[in-house]
């Protein structure tokens, strides 16, 4: 299995609003950690993570409903400096292509102004058969890095139903959009199954998380 981060010629406009805002010196970062197209292709439902000292999670929220094309924004203070928020589109460029459809990690707003996207792919050809695509829809993109992934970060291909199931449903929405019970009901296994499929899967992106803050370290 393979992580490969790739930087991609494409505009996320919510994304630039609240880079536009954060200046380098305060060393803000803006972290899309799911990107779920609806079911109509129209839009997206994004979760993102911000660490910044310049705003709260209210003038956030207020500056993302600002751009064009955004039909929801809240956010929440996890921590200090840190917030975490749900981002709801009508339109958005990445929706029209198939980039959200992949095994993705996160995406990254880089400090030049870029977006670099993580993805998972089961082998070499996969990831191959992904550059002809972007390829053939004339996406420009630059390999940025390319990492073999141990097995204890592999999230299963019913994890990843599950996990997307749970977004798309507002199951991480602040008011819930579902609950276990619903969730379990849409994916016909029991709330505890779902409960345990779901830790399962942070413990998985948590350990993740960690690794590569350790990795960036040693840059």
């Amino acid at each position: 299995m393979l992580k490969a981060t790739l930087k991609l010629e494409l505009h996320c406009p919510w994304a630039e609003q609240l880079a536009g805002g954060c200046d380098k010196i305060s060393r803000s970062t803006i972290t899309i950690l799911q990107c779920i197209p609806h079911s109509d292709g129209r839009g997206t439902s994004a979760v993102v993570k911000v660490f910044t000292r310049m705003f709260d999670g209210k003038t956030l929220a207020r500056r993302v409903k600002g751009v064009k094309g955004v039909k929801e924004a809240s956010f929440v203070e996890v921590k200090p400096y840190i917030y975490l928020g749900i981002v709801k589109t009508l339109s958005c460029p990445c929706s029209k292509t198939p980039l959200p459809h992949l095994n993705l990690l996160n995406i990254r707003y880089g400090e030049d102004g870029k977006l670099y996207w993580s993805f998972l792919f089961a082998s070499k050809g996969e990831f191959h058969d992904f550059l002809r695509e972007l390829d053939e829809r004339k996406i420009n993109y630059t390999i940025h890095e390319i990492t073999r992934v141990s097995e204890a970060w592999a999230i299963s291909e019913k994890q990843t139903i599950v996990l997307k199931k749970a977004l798309e449903s507002g199951f991480y929405d602040t008011p819930r959009g579902t609950t276990l019970r619903g969730l379990s009901q849409e994916l016909r296994i029991s709330p505890r199954a779902v409960a345990d499929i779901l830790r399962r899967v942070h413990k998985k992106l948590a350990l993740q998380a960690v690794e590569a803050e350790n990795l960036n370290s040693l840059k």
